[in-house]
């Protein structure tokens, strides 16, 4: 049974991150031939300055996510509901705290971010993409996190892939009949605002939760110890284009969203096995025996490796191509850097990594014993990033994130190996090790393979992505039978399962 719901979120959200790579690939290229890439480049920065507003979140979402597992699975109607009333009073104030920033946005982004547009037009603008925020955080996110945590993502990724079908049609049919890139983001605002409407009502329709409860006692005393984490988080995930916007121009966060807006794409199947597996993990955490979550743990951790040095291998070898074919008509600006795509898509590779640790460690409760670490990574992200972003641009950027990652991975291992799953340091390294000899001959075969071929069309590109997939995959089976046979073998039998 708990096989079959995994495979269901599963193949739904993946369904939704296809849906959402080619919404993601439609709409940039319309926005920059119609509007200009400074236009796109004014949109991506403003959206990243209004997710900064998520640092109010202060990680209360993961830790009441870990607590709702109890309930759900005890079946404490009365429990869930104090939980979820204390959840839901919490997201209303940071609602409240998003319309005062966006207030102060309103002055501040105009006059020293946009000097080039009409103040009108960009706070049109700022309140378009605030409205959808606004709803997510007053009404919808607390029904997503009840969803996660009860192993029913499917229900949260179909209404998200009904919003972006209808956004892309709307957005496609806006641009083509002329209208403003104003009317274009205020149309897609109110599409977005049905996902939480949607999710409400099936919450309200399929929940028996008790609403009238007294809260004597604050139900998520732990709520702040998810702080520091969902602040790295947050900042490793919105530092790059406001710094960009500050410190270069609206032209840079153009080409960085662009080579993002890839990366973004095949991260989110990294993140979908994370989030589906982390409901998985709570539950043989509290369940299991140690030796049996420890071995379940394991082979998740091989299972991301393996898909992420595959999916990751192949933006490597086939971004820049790509990137080629979707910037050949766009001459107001070079969107071509190689060595930035590349060290770009490797250091993001690491990103999947880093969450299924920190999903682990969140299953377990231990938030507070892991926050000062969290802290120092946005440091170290911060410092790099800003220090040399004027002497080698979007580079320093890539050059933070990644030093902070790695930083952030080896810790976690350390603190894993030493407070939750008690096995030796070696396993980890084992597994870097193979990382380091999976990727790199994964690229050499990926340059032997581009000195055979050249990539003139969009048909040609898939073909070649379809012929390199074959090689690439041949070439992890093989590593993966001299280092992880018995793994590598419960996954084929699990195929052979799920085909029989």
């Amino acid at each position: 049974m708990e096989i079959k719901q995994l495979r269901k979120n599963t193949y739904v959200s993946l369904l939704n991150r296809i849906i959402t790579m080619a919404s993601a690939i439609i709409l940039p290229k319309l926005i920059i031939e119609s509007y200009g890439s400074e236009t796109n480049g004014l949109i991506q920065s403003i959206t990243q300055f209004m997710n900064i507003i998520t640092l109010l979140d202060l990680g209360v979402g993961s830790v009441i996510q870990s607590k709702l597992y109890e309930p759900l699975s005890y079946k404490n109607s009365y429990e869930l509901g104090k939980i979820l009333l204390a959840a839901r009073k919490f997201f209303k104030k940071i609602a409240i705290f998003l319309v005062l920033y966006v207030l102060f946005l309103l002055v501040i982004y105009p006059l020293y971010f946009a000097r080039n547009y009409n103040s009108i037009e960009v706070g049109l603008l700022i309140m378009s993409i605030a409205s959808a925020l606004f709803g997510q955080y007053y009404f919808g996110i607390v029904n997503e996190l009840l969803l996660n945590a009860d192993r029913k993502s499917y229900i949260q990724n179909s209404t998200e892939i009904i919003t972006i079908i209808l956004n892309l049609i709307i957005g496609v049919l806006v641009i083509k009949l002329g209208f403003s890139v104003v009317v274009f983001k205020f149309s897609s605002s109110l599409v977005f605002l049905l996902r939480p409407i949607l999710l409400n009502y099936y919450v309200k329709t399929h929940y028996n939760i008790q609403n009238k409860v007294a809260l004597s006692e604050d139900p998520i005393p732990e709520k702040w110890d998810g702080m520091a984490q969902h602040i790295a988080y947050t900042i490793q995930n919105t530092i790059d284009i406001v710094a960009i916007t500050m410190f270069l121009n609206l032209n840079w966060v153009s080409v960085y969203s662009i080579y993002n807006m890839i990366i973004m794409a095949i991260k989110s199947v990294i993140t979908i096995l994370v989030v589906e597996l982390k409901s998985f993990v709570g539950k043989a955490y509290v369940n299991e025996r140690l030796n049996i979550f420890r071995k379940k743990i394991e082979f998740f951790e091989w299972f991301i490796y393996l898909v992420s040095i595959f999916l990751f291998s192949m933006v490597c070898i086939l971004l820049i191509p790509f990137i080629n074919l979707y910037t050949q008509k766009l001459d107001d600006i070079n969107y071509i850097y190689p060595f930035f795509g590349i060290f770009f898509t490797i250091t993001h590779s690491l990103v999947g990594i880093k969450s299924f640790y920190q999903s682990v460690i969140f299953a377990a409760g231990h938030f507070k014993q892991t926050r000062n670490n969290a802290i120092l990574e946005s440091i170290i992200n911060i410092i790099i990033s800003i220090s040399f972003i004027k002497f080698i641009g979007i580079e320093s950027l890539v050059l933070g994130s990644f030093i902070a990652l790695s930083f952030r991975i080896l810790y976690l291992n350390f603190y894993l190996t030493r407070n939750i799953l008690f096995r030796p340091i070696k396993v980890f390294f084992k597994q870097l090790i193979v990382l380091l000899v999976s990727y790199s001959s994964n690229l050499f075969i990926g340059n032997i393979f581009l000195s055979f071929i050249t990539i003139t069309s969009y048909k040609r590109w898939i073909f070649s992505a379809i012929s390199l997939s074959m090689f690439l995959i041949i070439n992890l089976i093989i590593i993966n039978r001299i280092f992880y046979f018995n793994h590598l073998k419960l996954l084929l039998n699990h195929l052979k399962i799920k085909k029989d």
